[in-house]
């Protein structure tokens, strides 16, 4: 049974018994039970008939919904049937296609080894045709040949006759020529004799008519050179009456503030900076001096030179300059004025102290300034310093740099191909320092035997401006874009730049502007370098790039002795900045030649000399014989020594005598690692470009 008939049960039932209830209440005696009762089995009777009224309808829509549940199923079940049936047909039709696929698989095959077989047999029948053409071509060509050299010998024969007689005319009209010749020389000779006789007559007539002429034009000479210097005097005093007129007004009185106003208008007038003494005023420990500019001085001018001003006159502070009632107000203080500047005399020393500990040099100087000299010198004193280290030098703008005892290894172009060959070495060296660091220890034993067997690298790039410049133009030319060869070089000087000391690698750079912009490097990059500026660029230093590294104070003292210097007439100058040890001198430069006359007078008779980099290397044309005898000889006479002292005594002299490479036979004595491994040997370095040996090659020597 249906939910729905059993409600309309229920509800007829429910309405039933309320109506029983209604009748029940009307045998009451009360009015309002009475009304009361009448009312609910008129309800209970209207709810009857509602009842009955819509159950009829209600059991038609339920019958036709039945039929329709029916006919869904009946429709579900069909297309059950039909989809089974669809998977069988797709089953059948898949494992046709395999068969079909596999089928065709076979034939292709087959086709193959057909195709195979028929290609052979044509090959081989295409062979034998051509070996035959081949023997026939051979053959004529021998029988012609044959002819052509009996023909070429027959035609040798005549011209070689032909010559014969050709030679013997020519030295006949060789001959003929000769005799020609002197008969035309004798003539030739004696009519230059009798044309230099005439010209003597002629010279001797001239000669005597200037002397008259020269007699009164030294007497009319005399006379205007007289006049001519009482003209001279009468403008030399005009001049001077001129400039005594036009001299600014000055301060007149002799006192000490008088004599300093003075001193500030000589200073102002050396710098193009003309102004009038007009009067001045004391107040505590300032002084006010009024100065009236003239027509083409302002206020700017005058502000502009007040830090020279400051060093000029020792004083602590430094002066003001506004203006006031169309006068110029300068303020000076004169108290508590600091001690004379005094010279030290820097010791090289100290010098040599700061070179060998920086991680590495920065060398700023422009033309003019004494920076080949230095660099030369401070190359030298490389090789005095670390006399086992590899010196590889690079000169982009190679043949107009000055060298004297040294000569740089890579020049021009080289130089961007072998800059970035040493980024990626320094590279690799610090990635495998930290390697071994990660795997020992940074304070383990085998830690420090890795730093020992290490190789020195000294690397000087003279310049790093031109180097980086020679690489962009080398972009334009290649069409490269993005400028690949110049941001491999500024790369690679960072990469230099991080390996330092520690790993045994020190740098050179050498520019000539202290902007790093020129390099395309931020100025913070060479923190960890010792700079050493040169000239002028002294002044851009301490006024510029280091004014935020040091105290004022020391700055000031630093300016002032550089201007001292310099009215003491020392010209060639030098600063070095040590950042690191927060460190700022001056220092004279040494004379040329200074630290090579010192290394090569330090060391015995006996010692070898430091050879520098670029006579390290010399090419043979001549036939050589193989190395392997000479290493394993010498290899073995490292050995004889019981005690190793002598066998490392003659391995270093081994080293340092050095090899050839097997590739080129170019001879070298730099090492990319020059402590022997455990079989014996060392890696040595080829400096010849576009050698087989890739840079480097083993060598046997224990």
């Amino acid at each position: 049974m249906k939910p729905e008939t059993t409600n309309f049960r229920n509800h007829r039932f429910a309405g039933g018994a309320f109506t029983a209830l209604s009748l029940l209440l009307l045998l009451a005696e009360t009015p309002i039970l009475f009304v009361l009762a009448l009312m609910g089995g008129m309800g209970g009777l209207g709810y009857l008939l509602a009842t009955a009224t819509l159950e009829t309808p209600i059991r038609r829509a339920e019958s036709r919904l039945d039929a329709a549940q029916r006919a869904i199923d009946e429709r579900s079940a069909s297309i059950k049937a039909e989809r089974a049936d669809l998977k069988e047909k797709l089953r059948l039709t898949n494992a046709r296609l395999d068969t079909m696929h596999a089928e065709a698989e076979q034939m292709k095959a087959e086709l193959r080894s057909e195709y195979d077989r028929d290609i052979r047999a044509a090959r081989k029948a295409l062979a034998d045709e051509f070996r035959q053409q081949g023997l026939a071509l051979e053959a004529s060509y021998a029988e012609k040949i044959k002819d052509k050299d009996s023909y070429m010998l027959e035609r040798i024969k005549h011209h070689k006759s032909k010559l014969i007689g050709d030679n013997q005319q020519l030295h006949e009209r060789i001959e003929q020529l000769e005799t020609l010749l002197q008969q035309r020389d004798t003539y030739l000779l004696e009519e230059f004799n009798k044309r230099l006789q005439g010209y003597d007559a002629d010279f001797k007539n001239l000669k005597d008519a200037a002397l008259s002429q020269a007699q009164n034009v030294g007497e009319a000479r005399a006379a205007y050179e007289a006049e001519f210097q009482a003209l001279r005097d009468e403008r030399d005093r005009l001049v001077k009456e001129v400039r005594r007129l036009m001299q600014p007004k000055r301060f007149r009185r002799n006192t000490d503030r008088d004599v300093v106003g003075n001193k500030i208008l000589d200073f102002f007038k050396s710098k193009g900076v003309l102004l009038e003494g007009e009067d001045w005023s004391e107040r505590f420990n300032h002084v006010d001096y009024f100065l009236y500019p003239m027509p083409s001085t302002s206020v700017d001018q005058v502000k502009a030179q007040l830090e020279d001003l400051q060093i000029h006159l020792g004083v602590f502070s430094r002066p003001k300059a506004v203006i006031e009632d169309g006068f110029i107000k300068l303020t000076v203080q004169v108290g508590n004025q600091p001690k004379a500047v005094e010279i030290p005399s820097t010791p090289l020393t100290r010098v040599e102290k700061s070179i060998d500990l920086a991680n590495h040099l920065r060398i700023v100087g422009p033309s003019g300034s004494g920076k080949s000299t230095w660099l030369d010198n401070v190359i030298w004193l490389g090789l005095s310093l670390w006399p086992t280290a590899n010196h590889t030098i690079l000169d982009p703008k190679y043949p107009f740099t000055q060298w004297s005892n040294i000569k740089p290894d890579f020049k021009n172009d080289e130089c961007v191909t072998k800059i970035q060959e040493i980024g990626s070495e320094m590279a690799e060296r610090f990635s495998e320092a930290n390697q071994v660091a990660d795997e020992h220890g940074a304070d383990s034993e085998g830690f420090s035997r890795y730093l020992d067997g290490l190789s020195y690298e000294l690397f000087v790039i003279d310049e790093a401006q031109d180097l980086y410049r020679r690489a962009k133009k080398c972009d334009r030319t290649l069409g490269n874009r993005k400028n690949e060869l110049a941001n491999g070089v500024r790369d690679s000087l960072l990469e230099c730049l991080n390996v330092g000391r520690a790993l045994k690698v020190k740098t050179y750079f050498i520019t000539q502007s202290a902007k790093c912009s020129k390099i395309n490097l931020n100025e913070d990059d060479f923190d960890n370098a010792v700079s050493i500026f040169l000239g002028a660029s002294i002044s851009y230093a301490l006024s510029t790039e280091l004014k935020d590294s040091y105290s004022s104070e020391k700055l000031s003292l630093v300016r002032a002795e550089y201007v001292k210097r310099k009215e003491l007439g020392q010209q060639y100058l030098g600063l070095i900045s040590d950042l690191e040890r927060d460190d700022l001198y001056l220092f004279e430069l040494p004379r040329p030649g200074f630290y090579y006359e010192r290394v090569m007078h330090s060391r015995p008779p006996s010692a070898p000399v430091p050879v520098p980099p670029s006579e390290r290397a010399e090419t043979i044309d001549a036939p050589m014989a193989p190395s392997s005898t000479k290493i394993e000889s010498e290899g073995a006479s490292t050995e004889s020594a019981p005690d190793g002292t002598e066998s490392s005594t003659d391995l270093a002299q081994l080293l340092e005598q050095g090899t050839r490479c097997p590739h080129c036979g170019t001879k070298s004595n730099t090492y990319k690692r020059k402590t022997p491994t455990k079989k014996g040997e060392v890696t040595v370095r080829c400096k010849t470009p576009n050698c087989r040996s890739n840079g480097s090659f083993k060598w046997k020597v224990v």
